[in-house]
């Protein structure tokens, strides 16, 4: 043996280089995972994100049902935008998500769909307790918001989502007619 190094050293200082080798790999990986399902400004669920959940879940069991999904979208943010630049407008982003991880349960997914929209998947809740929630979220809203709800059962997500969206649209155009 060179050095006067014994095959164990070699083979121990071999497998703790490979080891740690591995270990920063995985860490890559799992950065690079969050990265591609995560809102990089708000933290929640970017689509990539919903779509490997709703992979992961599969059809609708006892374990989801009953489920609704709730669609959510700011009211006058691009006045925001436009009045006092897009550093307010993300900071109003990441308040909405910071309610929505305050009032969520553990089981709830929250989804920043793009611009100032979210989307919510509630497992094991139905439309009165979406609108519980909804209200719920309207007291700690940084912003005020437009909301449809959705029962989603054993539909595919395509039609629930646009039922939701579409019952978000009406609620903001009733809104607006308040206001």
């Amino acid at each position: 043996m060179a050095l006067g190094r014994s095959k164990g050293d070699v083979w121990f200082a071999l497998t703790s280089m490979l080891a740690g080798t591995a270990l920063a790999l995985n860490l890559v990986m799992a950065r690079r995972i969050r990265d591609a399902t995560h809102d990089p400004l708000t933290g929640l669920l970017n689509r990539n994100g919903l779509d490997a959940y709703l992979e992961l879940q599969g059809p609708p069991g006892r374990a989801t049902l009953p489920r609704t999904l709730v669609s959510l979208d700011l009211d006058g943010f691009k006045a925001i935008n436009d009045a006092h630049g897009h550093l307010a407008g993300d900071a109003v982003l990441r308040s909405m998500a910071d309610c929505l991880r305050d009032v969520l349960r553990p089981d709830d997914v929250a989804v920043r769909m793009g611009g100032d929209e979210f989307l919510l998947v509630l497992p094991q809740t139905n439309t009165e307790g979406a609108r519980a929630l909804v209200e719920r979220l309207r007291l700690q809203s940084p912003s005020p918001f437009s909301a449809g709800i959705a029962p989603w059962d054993r539909d595919a997500f395509d039609p629930v989502l646009r039922r939701a969206d579409e019952a978000m649209y009406a609620d903001k155009a009733q809104r607006s007619r308040l206001n």
